[in-house]
């Protein structure tokens, strides 16, 4: 637990006080955009304006996806969607707990809000993936990652 900790606190401080590159989901690309948009920035401000409209995207897209997931399964499989909803729920608060705990991390420091919404957007990139796959692919592990709709 203790090495753990380590390795939480060295990859938090790494580059503080200046954007780095998102950390990648296992297999699939950050939004080139935000990647792009990263290279070029030199704060945690510019993570802000990197970030942030990236996530807007992928929140929506996940809302869309969820949605999408409800109304086929509502009336044949309604216990399954019940199930989707609380882990849903379930996995929203782990997000925001985590990136709680990043926020702490980051207490009183200059990289404070892009350490959250960095936070936020690789957990809402996975869930995303997530969702994608077992919800509208089933599993299927050569698919891919999401495209944007």
């Amino acid at each position: 637990m203790h090495r753990i900790a380590l390795a939480v606190a060295a990859l938090l401080t790494a580059g503080s006080g200046s954007a780095r590159a998102p950390p990648p989901y296992p297999g699939c690309e950050v939004d080139g955009r935000v990647a792009s948009c990263l290279e070029d920035s030199g704060n945690s401000y510019d993570m802000l304006r990197c970030y942030k409209p990236a996530l807007a995207e992928l929140e929506a897209d996940l809302d869309a996806r969820l949605a999408r997931f409800r109304a086929d399964n509502r009336d044949t499989r309604p216990s399954l969607v019940e199930k989707v909803d609380v882990s849903q729920r379930a996995w929203l608060a782990a997000r925001d707990a985590d990136c709680g705990a990043v926020s702490a991390a980051w207490a009183g420091g200059s990289g404070q809000r892009g350490a959250i919404i960095e936070c936020l957007y690789v957990h809402t990139l996975a869930r995303s993936r997530w969702v994608w796959r077992w919800y509208e692919d089933w599993g299927d592990a050569a698919a891919g990652c999401p495209e944007r709709e």
